[in-house]
C-alpha cells in the first residue's frame, strides 16, 4: 500500500508502486510541472511525511528550484530529458532511390539482412530468442550509463543494473516492446549491438540501443538507426522518435546525424525528503559514468507490466 498524506486535499502526485517494490522504500511522482518554490516545497514536506524516499520531479528544461529547496529535500538534477524525432516518410524516399548498401533492408516484422559497415560486415536481424543472453543483458545496462538512475548516485550501482536486466528481458518477450534488433559481426554468434522498438499511434520509439565497446566508431550505430526505421516503416509508423539525455553528447551527435530534429527537453529532479532520516543501507559511493554510450532514457518509472513513459 502506499503511504498515507497528512491532507485530504488531493495533490499533483503519484506513488510508484513499481519503483517502490523494486527499490525497496517509497517512490512517488510529482505530476504537476508547473510549481512556484513554495508550492514545491510544501508538497515535498508533505511527501515526507508521508513516507516517501524518493521524489521524481519532471518539469521544464530551464527550472531551477531554490537551492534551500535542494538542501532541505536533498534534490539534485539528474537528467535534462531530450527527445528527437524524424518523420519517416524521409527512409522511403531515400529507400525509392539508389540504396547504398546500408539501406538495403526489407521492411517488415522480421529481419534478417546483411548489412555493410565500414568496419565489416554485420548482420541484423531479430534477436530469435525468448530470454536474453549474457551480451544482451551487457548490452542493456551499457544503454543505461548515462540515465538518471546510473547518475544518482543514492541509487545503488545493482538496483540500477537489475532495473535495465529487467528491461531487456521483458522487451524479448514482448511485453515492453514490439520489437529487439540484433547485430552480429559475421564471425561471431554474439550480438554487438542492439535496438529495441515500441509502437503507439503509428509513432516508433527507439527504447535502447547500445553498441558493444569493441564496435564503436564502425558506424554500427547508424546501422541500427537504419533498421529501426525500415522496420517501423513496416508497420507503417509515419514518426520515429529516441529520447536521451542532454549531457550524452555523443548519442545527440548521432540521432542529428542520422536526420534526427531536437523536439523537447525537461528537466528531471531526484528529490530525498528522508535523507537526513535515513540509515546507511543506501550507498552513495557511486560517481556520475565518465563514458557516454548510446543510450535511451529508461521511462520504466510506474511500470507496472506495461512501458509507461
Amino acid at each position: 500500500m502506499p503511504p498515507s498524506l497528512p491532507t485530504t486535499a488531493p495533490l499533483p502526485l503519484e506513488p510508484r508502486a513499481w519503483d517502490s517494490r523494486h527499490f525497496g522504500w517509497q517512490v512517488g511522482r510529482i505530476t504537476a510541472a508547473e510549481l512556484s518554490d513554495a508550492e514545491l516545497a510544501n508538497l515535498l514536506t508533505a511527501m515526507r511525511a508521508g513516507g516517501f524516499a524518493l521524489v521524481y520531479w519532471p518539469t521544464r528544461a530551464d527550472r531551477v528550484p531554490a537551492e534551500k529547496i535542494l538542501a532541505e529535500f536533498a534534490g539534485q538534477l539528474v537528467d535534462c530529458k531530450t527527445t528527437f524525432s524524424m518523420t519517416l516518410p524521409r527512409v522511403a524516399a531515400i529507400a525509392s532511390t539508389s540504396p547504398t548498401p546500408e539501406q538495403q533492408l526489407t521492411p517488415g516484422a522480421n529481419f534478417n539482412q546483411t548489412i555493410w559497415a565500414a568496419g565489416g560486415l554485420y548482420y541484423v536481424k531479430s534477436y530469435p530468442q525468448l530470454f536474453p543472453c549474457e551480451d544482451l543483458y551487457q548490452l542493456a545496462v551499457a544503454a543505461g550509463q548515462c540515465s538518471r538512475f546510473a547518475v544518482d548516485a543514492n541509487i545503488p550501482v545493482d538496483k540500477f543494473q537489475e532495473l535495465y536486466k529487467i528491461w531487456i528481458e521483458r522487451s524479448v518477450k514482448g511485453e515492453l516492446a514490439n520489437a529487439v534488433l540484433a547485430a552480429y559481426r559475421a564471425d561471431s554468434a554474439q550480438p554487438r549491438g542492439i535496438v529495441t522498438i515500441s509502437v503507439k499511434e503509428a509513432v516508433g520509439q527507439i527504447d535502447l540501443i547500445a553498441v558493444a565497446e569493441s564496435e564503436r566508431g564502425r558506424g554500427l550505430g547508424q546501422l541500427l538507426l537504419t533498421a529501426a526505421e525500415q522496420w517501423m516503416l513496416g508497420q507503417s509508423c509515419h514518426t520515429a522518435s529516441v529520447v536521451t539525455q542532454r549531457h550524452n553528447l555523443p548519442a545527440c551527435r548521432l540521432y542529428e546525424k542520422h536526420g534526427f530534429s531536437l523536439a523537447k527537453r525537461e528537466n528531471y529532479y531526484h528529490f530525498w525528503p528522508l535523507q537526513k532520516m535515513r540509515s546507511a543501507t543506501i550507498s552513495t559511493a557511486r560517481q556520475r559514468p565518465t563514458t557516454t554510450p548510446l543510450v535511451s532514457d529508461l521511462n520504466l518509472s510506474g511500470w507496472s507490466g506495461q512501458r509507461v513513459a
